[in-house]
């Protein structure tokens, strides 16, 4: 009985110890919770805490002449914290809630006022932390919106909770779309203005503190402490939008003409090496081609009969020939060692000059020329492609330029020189063979191509780029002046005679060559052709490159060639100071004048101006207007548009269709390439809202 008695007390002893335990236990959360919870809870919150970068807003891509070619528009989510002072204060919430209601139902009237009030109140009551009130509200709402009762009190006591985003937008897409390029390097590799210039563009990232709150979400805190990102700043392209759209619209022509695979057309300013204009069309499908690779810098490829220039050079240089030395072409056939090397004349050319043979292109001329006066010494023909910086980067500030392919002599073997001579066994990019023959029209001065020509911030120079001269002289003023000729004969008399115009002069070289399929040349062709105008005075450089023509025609004279002509025919009534004053009365006459439908009053005056014609108008001014032709001339009647309708672009330029419609609001889609044919809304139809127009071109 004892032992039973003493266990059991010692039961109780322990029950009693437990239950004093768990009261003990009781009591202390108790009083933790009501009289030190609100201690800890903000504790809690304040350690749920990180740093986020935030983004700086990039900078703009920018034309010669200030157009826009790239941009970020700002876009901002608006969120509410319903624990800031002025929706916990029911003096302030009682006051502002109703004029706010009315506010924010004015700014989209997409809900009431009556709506609003309730969405709030409801968001008030849940004491809700990340509260989205607006999403993808413009930089212009948004200003608005910080200006409403409460929205004005200030971000801390207002719970305002901006979520800042941007958006790359390319006012003139598709035009330029591969030149402007991504912000990242697609998979070849190529860039354009937005990677190569990154480090302009990008700016400087900031800092802010998130808190994690209730439901997983992290919101901004304590925006006095943020560190504000640096904006990027601006680029100023060498890009003229003009020439860009004339290059595109020419090139997509003679592809489609020519049912080939891809093509390239760049336009170089001779004196300064800027590059006006780079356009790069794939085929997808029959007769729709896009941007897809930047062919002209990144793609090194066998030049052929174009890369006569550097051989002519070079020949003409070390005093092996002169215009009038004859060579014996005999049948057009020439076996060296084990190879055939043709010319594309049936039968020959027999004996001509050496101003016929580049004039004519021949192959077996050029390979006989080169192969016997530096087949002794070849390192001397070699050392002659590195004086004309053949063998080199050009070092462009474009990344992803292709590297030129030229195997030095002692890789070289019997035939080398021969195909070297007129364009084989080597690769070159494009604007590389481009350069060449700029220098050539810039008198000898290899200048290097350059594609930006200053870095702004807040409107404000910070850094400029001027020309830069590769070489001073490539060549002997003798040489120099001998080649002016020579490049002129192909055009005037020569395999580019179809080309030839006596409005201005061109100075150019043809190029058809085979392309190496599985290590053997095969019957499929890249065209091209390389040359500047006018030829008196050259202002222009410009190459063409066609690959795999199959609509019957493949030779460089008829496929690139007409491409070349059409960006020049209209870089010449495009660019006053290429009137020759002799010719500018033919230039004005009525019949002579392709007529502009719509353009700006301005552009009709200025163009009156330089070309000495008279437009009448009944004296009413605008700044918009559009040309009539009558018997008697030209007469200019203003374009007026009603407000709130959308207007008539019909026959504008896609440079001054998107100007106009976007400075009004709407947003734009373009298919196609030339002036505006048809527009998806149509003219005086009325629109509440700003909405997308997509504008039809050819």
């Amino acid at each position: 009985m004892n032992i039973k008695r003493i266990i059991l007390l010692r039961v109780w002893i322990v029950f009693i110890l437990f239950l004093l335990l768990g009261v003990v236990i009781a009591i202390q959360i108790s009083r933790i919770q009501i009289n030190e919870g609100k201690y800890w809870r903000a504790f809690s919150d304040s350690i749920l805490l990180k740093t986020v970068q935030v983004e700086a807003i990039r900078g703009n891509i920018f034309t010669f002449d200030g157009k826009l070619l790239a941009t970020s528009l700002p876009y901002y989510d608006i969120r509410i914290d319903f624990h800031a002072k002025a929706w916990k204060d029911k003096k302030i919430f009682n006051q502002n809630i109703d004029s706010l209601s009315y506010c924010l139902s004015m700014l989209y009237n997409n809900k009431s006022a009556i709506e609003y009030k309730m969405i709030l109140k409801e968001g008030r009551r849940k004491k809700s932390r990340y509260f989205l009130l607006f999403q993808n509200v413009t930089h212009e709402n948004y200003k608005k919106i910080e200006t409403f009762p409460i929205f004005r009190l200030g971000k801390s006591i207002s719970g305002c909770i901006v979520d800042e985003k941007s958006r790359r937008e390319h006012p003139y897409d598709p035009l330029a779309r591969r030149f402007i390029g991504p912000k990242y390097p697609d998979k070849k590799h190529i860039y354009g203005f937005e990677s190569s210039f990154d480090n302009y563009l990008s700016g400087q990232s900031g800092n802010r503190l998130m808190q994690k709150i209730s439901g997983g979400n992290w919101i901004p805190i304590d925006y006095e402490n943020d560190i504000e990102p640096q904006d990027g700043k601006d680029i100023i392209t060498t890009v003229d939008i003009n020439i860009q759209e004339f290059a595109e619209n020419a090139l997509l022509n003679g592809l489609i003409k020519n049912k080939a695979d891809y093509g390239c057309a760049v336009v170089m300013d001779v004196s300064t090496g800027k590059i006006l204009a780079i356009a790069n069309l794939t085929r997808h499908e029959e007769d729709v081609y896009t941007e897809d690779y930047n062919y002209a810098i990144g793609s090194s490829l066998e030049p052929g009969s174009t890369f006569k220039l550097a051989s002519a050079i070079l020949l003409l240089d070390n005093d092996f020939v002169d215009p009038d030395y004859v060579v014996d072409t005999k049948n057009g056939k020439w076996k060296i060692y084990d190879r055939e090397i043709k010319d594309t004349k049936d039968g020959g050319l027999g004996k001509i000059t050496f101003s016929q043979a580049f004039e004519l292109s021949s192959n077996v001329a050029f390979a006989k020329l080169v192969h016997t006066n530096f087949s002794r010494n070849p390192s001397l023909f070699y050392k002659g492609l590195q004086k004309l910086h053949m063998t080199d980067s050009l070092h462009i500030s474009i990344t992803g330029e292709g590297m030129p392919k030229i195997k030095e002599p002692q890789k070289w073997d019997g035939t080398s020189l021969a195909f070297l001579a007129h364009g084989y066994e080597l690769q070159l990019t494009p604007l590389h063979l481009l350069t060449l023959f700029n220098a050539i029209a810039n008198n000898g001065t290899m200048v290097k191509p350059i594609f930006i020509t200053e870095v702004r911030q807040a409107g404000s120079i910070v850094k400029e780029f001027g020309p830069e001269v590769i070489a001073e002289k490539i060549c002997s003023d003798k040489t120099l002046k001998f080649m002016k000729s020579l490049l002129e004969g192909v055009v005037n008399e020569g395999t580019a005679n179809n080309i030839y115009t006596d409005r201005y002069g061109i100075a150019g070289k043809t190029g058809t060559a085979k392309k190496l399929v599985n290590g053997k040349y095969a019957n499929i062709y890249r065209a091209s052709f390389a040359g500047y105008f006018p030829s008196e005075n050259p202002k222009y450089s410009c190459i063409v490159l066609i690959d795999n023509p199959t609509g019957g025609e493949y030779y460089g004279a008829k496929v690139a060639g007409p491409v070349f002509k059409e960006i020049a025919d209209k870089l010449f009534g495009y660019d006053i100071r290429l009137i020759n004053p002799a010719t500018e009365t033919q230039a004005a006459s009525h019949e002579n004048i392709e007529l502009i439908p719509k353009a700006s009053w301005e552009d009709y005056l200025n163009l009156g101006k330089y070309l000495g014609i008279t437009f009448s108008s009944n004296g009413e001014q605008s700044e918009w207007a559009f040309m009539d032709k009558s018997k008697s001339g030209y007469e200019i009647k203003p374009h007026v548009f009603k407000p709130n309708t959308v207007p008539d672009v019909i026959g504008m330029t896609i440079t001054d269709a998107v100007y106009l419609l976007e400075n009004l609001g709407y947003k734009i889609e373009t298919y196609g390439y030339g002036k505006v044919q048809k527009q998806s809304i149509l003219p005086g139809t009325k629109v509440k809202s700003k909405i997308t127009i997509k504008l039809i071109l050819g």
